[in-house]
């Protein structure tokens, strides 16, 4: 039984045989120059029997190739007959005449052979009934491969609305794919428009048989002048064997390095069926290495339906990454826009802390201020003692809330005790987003539950170069991530916080001396007053003395 293949130019395949044993076996062996063109195969399709009672005595109806292979199939005589595919179902309204499937050959290999017309008419009644066999087997296959191709396409088209990677989708559908379709290669080509059309595969599934070809760079000058805008506008390729296509010696020697015998290539579009020109993306390839195939119409109708949904998902992606990118924008325009309200605030707050000589108004102001910028459920100032313990001596805090200043006692830390405040020592900040996942002591947890904390963050309070205390900002109802913006802020209060601290102690100093100095001028005052006292007495006394002397002195008389 001989098998046609009219993509490849009706060459044809012995596909099954019995065969005497004094001769050789047939099966297997392909007829690549048979004389059997399309003119000759439509003839056919009329139900042409050939008979041949003597092939040395045929040269008048058979021709000169004819008789070559016949001698080389040591046939001495031949009885041909059509087979042809008919549709015999009771819903067969398309099919306009009998398809060429192949011939029921019977070779006579000992002898010449006249033959008879009842062998003729057996003949010709068993490749009738093959015809309606292998039409009908096809039908069934086909209608099953459809229902496969139906049941992939829709978990193609679910892969696709599933917010999976583009690459995953690629990958999982040509794995897919070429499973139903029995191919060695299926891949995922993409172009390069701007390189003058250069492009890569970048997702491929391939047999273990055949070299990859992925990320290899393809350069085909001859694509971008002739073959581009017609993929663009749709075209799709079948070709049953690369070798007998008539193919661009630059297109055949890239098919040649990925070992390609058989393709079918059809393009991958972004905006296919709206108003605009569509994109042309890429290609979905499917590759047959191992020899020639010919392209069913089902296949590549299902090959078309995978690349217009992958013409979807990259349209999809587009406006994914569209939306992606006027979110980051918004969201860049919102942080700038947040950033510029927060600094806003916070230099309203410096003003405050400027203006202001009470450490404790200071204290108040920062922590509520603090706390309704950041939308913490708690901020708090904490104040180290000179043997390193502290306690809480400012906050605000969020109703439903206990307060910590005047009710937690001293707070012994033995970590920052033993290390003399720890790392803020070194103005380093510290946040922690869920206490019960920062591997903490089992007591400092104790601690913070204490505190109501959940998540914190805590930056140092440096008047100078010593370290007084911490501002902390805790969230109590949940875990919080902490920006890095809003660190920065703490660390930007605690600063200003340190300022303060300074100045207060300057107010107090020069207060103090103020005192002193006033004590120092009423001391010198009273110094004076009492010098000239002193003055006023001695001169007193001195006129009571002299007073007293003159008294005491005798009188005399002057004779004048």
């Amino acid at each position: 039984m001989l098998r046609f293949y009219p993509q490849l130019n009706w060459q044809g395949e012995f596909i099954c045989e019995d065969v005497a044993d004094d001769w050789n076996s047939i099966l297997g062996v392909k007829v690549e120059h048979w004389p059997f063109r399309e003119e000759l195969a439509a003839y056919n399709t009329e139900g042409y029997i050939e008979t041949v009672t003597d092939i040395e005595q045929a040269t008048l109806t058979l021709s000169e190739s004819e008789v070559k292979i016949c001698q080389e199939l040591q046939v001495q005589a031949h009885l041909i007959v059509p087979i042809l595919k008919v549709d015999n179902t009771k819903d067969a309204t398309t099919l306009t005449q009998p398809a060429l499937w192949g011939l029921l050959c019977i070779h006579q290999c000992s002898k010449p052979r006249q033959w008879q017309d009842i062998e003729i008419e057996l003949a010709q009644t068993m490749t009738q009934n093959l015809g309606v066999v292998i039409k009908n087997t096809e039908l069934l296959e086909a209608a099953h491969y459809q229902v496969q191709q139906q049941k992939a396409l829709a978990r193609v088209i679910k892969r696709i609305r599933t917010p999976l990677d583009l690459e995953e989708t690629f990958k999982i559908t040509a794995t897919e794919v070429r499973q139903l379709l029995k191919a060695d290669r299926v891949g995922v080509f993409r172009f390069y428009p701007e390189r003058d059309w250069e492009g890569e595969l970048v997702s491929e599934d391939v047999g273990a048989e055949w070299n990859s070809a992925l990320a290899v760079k393809v350069y085909d000058h001859c694509f971008g002048e002739q073959f581009a805008v017609h993929y663009q506008e749709g075209r799709m390729q079948a070709v049953a064997d690369v070798y007998q296509a008539g193919l661009s010696d630059c297109h055949a020697e890239i098919l040649g390095q990925f070992q390609v015998r058989a393709n079918l290539v059809v393009p991958l579009l972004k905006g296919a069926g709206t108003e605009i020109l569509p994109q042309l993306w890429g290609l979905l390839c499917i590759h047959q290495c191992s020899g020639p195939r010919h392209w069913q119409e089902y296949e590549i109708e299902f090959v078309q339906q995978i690349a217009d949904h992958f013409g979807v998902a990259l349209q999809q992606e587009d406006a994914l990454i569209q939306l992606e990118q006027q979110a980051a924008q918004l969201a860049i325009s919102r942080q700038k826009e947040k950033l510029a309200e927060r600094q806003k605030i916070v230099g309203e707050l410096f003003d405050k802390i400027r203006l202001s000589l009470e450490i404790e108004t200071i204290f108040a102001t920062a922590t509520e201020e603090v706390r309704k910028l950041l939308q913490a459920e708690r901020v708090a100032i904490y104040q180290f003692l000179p043997n390193w313990s502290g306690e809480f001596v400012a906050e605000s805090f969020a109703e439903g809330w206990t307060p910590l200043v005047g009710v937690q006692p001293i707070i012994e830390d033995t970590f920052l005790q033993e290390t003399q405040g720890g790392r803020y020592v070194n103005n380093e900040t510290f946040a922690v987003d869920d206490i019960y996942q920062a591997g903490h002591t089992e007591c400092y947890l104790q601690l913070l539950e204490q505190f109501e904390a959940r998540a914190y963050a805590v930056v140092p309070i440096l008047p100078g170069e010593k370290l007084w205390g911490l501002l902390a900002a805790y969230q109590n109802s949940a875990p919080r991530h902490w920006q890095k913006d809003e660190v920065d802020l703490l660390a930007q209060i605690a600063a200003q916080l340190g300022v303060a601290l300074q100045q207060a102690e300057y107010f107090q100093k020069v207060q103090e001396q103020s005192v002193q100095l006033a004590k120092a001028a009423e001391q010198e005052r009273s110094a004076e007053r009492a010098k000239l006292w002193l003055q006023l007495l001695i001169k007193f006394v001195g006129l009571w003395i002299l007073r007293q002397f003159s008294k005491q002195l005798p009188k005399k008389c002057n004779n004048f």
